[in-house]
């Protein structure tokens, strides 16, 4: 995507020791994140009502 050729040519791959295949992955997941909250944010009272499950790796969540 546009905004992974964007983090790569400002060298966020050597500043963080990332391939750019994790940069790549995190950059996906944050816009299906942004894309589940969006009809959301239209309408702020379903946002409090909601509950939203998001997957947790049981590394991550130790």
């Amino acid at each position: 995507s546009d905004a992974v050729g964007i983090l790569h040519q400002r060298g966020i791959c050597q500043q963080t020791s990332a391939p750019i295949e994790l940069v790549a992955s995190d950059v996906l997941d944050h816009y299906r994140t942004y894309s589940l909250l969006e009809k959301l944010l239209h309408s702020p009272p379903k946002l409090a009502s909601e509950q939203l499950a998001f997957q947790i790796e049981p590394q991550t969540s130790q």
